[in-house]
């Protein structure tokens, strides 16, 4: 299985991997590959209101992956700052 989770930046990419560096170990030993990949960065920033392209536009790279591959698990991770322009944020207490 393949877990792919699209996040805002290189710097994204880079703390979700540190942060959850024991459970990638853990995940990947038993045949689960968790890979972070970002959206914007020194090669790849869009500039504009990218957070609005991207949300409203790139999960179709998600369908893609899922479609070519239903064992998979793609995920859009935006940053809660600044807030989304493409549909209203919603916020979810436990």
């Amino acid at each position: 299985m393949r877990v792919i989770i699209y996040v805002e930046g290189p710097s994204d990419k880079n703390t979700m991997e540190a942060l959850l560096v024991n459970l990638i170990d853990k995940k990947s030993e038993e045949g689960v590959s968790i890979e972070f990949f970002p959206i914007k960065g020194p090669k790849n920033d869009r500039g504009g209101d990218a957070k609005k392209e991207w949300l409203l536009n790139d999960p179709i790279k998600a369908v893609n992956i899922l479609c070519n591959n239903p064992n998979s698990i793609a995920i859009i991770l935006p940053d809660l700052y600044p807030k989304n322009k493409g549909f209203p944020m919603r916020f979810f207490n436990s």
